[in-house]
């Protein structure tokens, strides 16, 4: 039988950060349980990358070379930029791509996380990987991108605007299914201007699928303002987690809610006993909030024809 395949884009929230490996806490890993051996659940989420980087590892951006990458011979490994500020690569608009976590993706053995290795060149085979060699301050994530090549034996130019893609950004044409929640790098505000942003990034992963089976889970770290727009741009292919999240579904995953989940709950906040770490600005959630993503998510692919 061939597995139905499902993709989950995201950042450390889809990744699952704190959750341990294989212990289906994580919500992907939640979700392949309760859909069975029917499916197979992809766990796209990489820790600290921002929505642009996210979007990129989909697919929904081009890339190109921004500048010429000169190897010398002999010459194995180049540095490019750092990866917070950008490192060589263009998007399609114009701007360069930066904060995608080439750590994880270059390194994981998790067979059930899409790599970005190999990163194809003009049709050449690269792997991105990185050093802190040069780096001044060692800040999480603070580190130069590095690019190597197979064979050192001539020396290389690779000239600006050659073509780069991402190792399993073809993963979207074999999908049966995907689910987005991005957005928590960003530094956006609740403003009209950044929603509308937001939106529009969801939307153009949307446009890159072949299909018309996605979810789009509703950023929850705003206290409700993304909502409405969410709902109004994606109907009913759109997640609200706040609004689903009640005392009685706490319940069904093992939590009996306090008062101040309660009073949470009235503000459309995360209540803190579905957090990781309870503590201003953290949006990761333990493994009964991560579980009751999944359940909304099982449940409206359901309703939506998905899966029975």
């Amino acid at each position: 039988m061939e597995q139905k395949i499902i993709i989950c884009w995201g950042d450390s929230l889809t990744e699952g950060m704190g959750m341990a490996v294989g212990a289906g806490t994580k919500y992907p890993d939640a979700l392949q349980n309760m859909l069975g051996d029917e499916y197979k659940v992809w766990n796209g989420g990489y820790s600290g990358d921002k929505s642009v980087a996210i979007m990129s590892r989909q697919g929904a951006y081009t890339l190109t070379v921004k500048e010429d990458i000169c190897f010398d011979r002999g010459e194995f490994t180049v540095k490019l930029g750092l990866r917070k500020n950008g490192f060589g690569f263009l998007l399609d608009d114009g701007t360069e791509l930066n904060c995608m976590n080439v750590q994880v993706g270059s390194s994981s053995p998790n067979p059930t996380i899409p790599r970005i290795n190999p990163v194809v060149i003009d049709g050449e085979p690269y792997s991105l990987g990185l050093t802190f060699d040069g780096v001044e301050e060692k800040t999480d994530g603070a580190y130069y991108v590095t690019l190597t090549r197979a064979s050192a034996e001539f020396g290389l130019r690779i000239p600006a605007g050659a073509s780069v893609t991402l190792g399993n950004t073809d993963l979207s044409a074999s999908s049966y299914c995907e689910l987005f929640l991005i957005g928590a790098n960003d530094a956006l505000s609740t403003s009209e201007a950044d929603i509308s942003l937001l939106i529009s990034r969801y939307q153009r992963m949307v446009d890159h699928l072949t299909h018309d089976h996605y979810l789009a889970i509703i950023p929850y770290w705003s206290e409700g303002a993304l909502i409405e727009p969410f709902k109004k741009a994606f109907g009913d292919h759109a997640v609200s987690v706040m609004e689903l999240i009640t005392p009685e579904r706490m319940q069904a995953v093992g939590i009996t809610p306090n008062e101040d989940d309660l009073a949470r709950l009235e503000k459309y906040s995360m209540p803190a006993s579905l957090r990781y770490l309870n503590r201003p600005g953290d949006v990761h959630l333990n493994e009964h909030g991560y579980k009751l993503i999944a359940q909304f998510a099982y449940e409206r692919g359901q309703a939506l024809g998905y899966w029975k």
